[in-house]
């Protein structure tokens, strides 16, 4: 039978801030104790014990804890706090090195409306309108007080769904560049995802409506190869477009207005791209000795752990 695994444990922070990660190996007999010390300028408070008993496991397995913050003030770890933990067990008592929940957090996503608005106000600023029809403006969100003049054209992202999960999503210790985070603190989950738009339009007359409704459609299937497929989010595109009249007399539009919802459909890649801003080597000291240039150095790593 071969021996059984040396005791260990290995702190990770979470990417996202907020909690830290603790796996550990230990005995399978006897009791453990899992605690918890903060770090800062006046040295290292006592361990506070957050778990107290029998191994997690007791086959040798791995054991988990996730430590959120609990019995610290507010229960939540604090970013700019510096964290140490010791598991004591029959064979001895280990503990980590310092560690930070998260420096700063950096988001870096695709926003769809501001591109869709400019595609579709340049498109109508440069088109020869016919006999007719008037100029359109393009908004973000309906108004709250009254209606602008018509026509008008509102943007909403209506839905936005995942599809496909790609074997390995969740897998870190891939190595070189695929490690999570890599070299540069990019932690990146890939993903793809629906993306669900609805253009409405708002006009005076069924002409002008129509009119419109031909002009985003064409206006989208356009900027498919120029825009969409070049950032990776048109695997698929779909298009549908509903028309209607309405009346309010009791806003005084009468004897009504016509209007048509488009929506815009569109599924590709939809990355979680997280940027840590973790520090790799806080300060560097040197010791010079001898003639002949002998120079011994140790470096000090900002007290934070990025995953393995």
């Amino acid at each position: 039978m071969p021996p059984p695994p040396q005791t260990t444990i290995n702190a990770t922070v979470i990417p996202t801030g907020g909690a830290i990660s603790l796996t550990f190996v230990t005995a399978s007999g006897g009791n453990i104790l899992l605690s918890r010390a903060t770090s800062g300028v006046s040295g290292l408070s006592a361990f506070t014990p957050l778990y107290s008993g029998m191994p997690l496991n007791t086959q040798y397995g791995d054991q988990l804890y996730l430590d959120l913050g609990e019995n610290l003030p507010g229960n939540i770890l604090l970013p700019n706090a510096q964290y140490v933990y010791q598991l004591t067990d029959s064979t001895g008592t280990y503990t980590t090195p310092a560690l930070t929940p998260v420096s700063s957090l950096q988001l870096q996503t695709i926003d769809f409306v501001p591109i869709l608005i400019s595609l579709l106000q340049g498109a109508i600023t440069a088109t020869q309108l016919p006999n007719g029809i008037n100029k359109c403006r393009v908004l973000q969100a309906m108004p709250i007080n009254g209606l602008p003049p018509m026509p008008f054209v509102v943007v909403n992202p209506d839905l936005i769904q995942q599809e496909y999960v790609p074997i390995g999503e969740s897998v870190y210790n891939l190595g070189g560049q695929l490690q999570q985070p890599n070299a540069v603190n990019i932690f990146t989950q890939a993903g793809s995802a629906k993306n669900v738009f609805r253009i409405s339009i708002f006009a005076l007359s069924a002409v002008e409506r129509d009119f419109y409704r031909d002009l985003i459609i064409a206006v989208f299937r356009i900027s498919l190869i120029s825009v969409f497929q070049s950032l990776g989010v048109d695997w698929e595109h779909h298009y549908q477009a509903t028309s209607f009249q309405a009346t309010e007399v009791g806003h005084g539009l009468v004897p009504g207005f016509y209007g048509a919802d488009i929506l815009l459909e569109l599924l590709g890649t939809s990355n979680v791209t997280i940027i840590t801003h973790y520090g790799i080597i806080e300060t560097i000291t040197g010791t010079f000795s001898g003639a002949s240039g002998s120079v011994t150095l140790a470096h000090v790593p900002v007290p934070v752990k990025e995953l393995p």
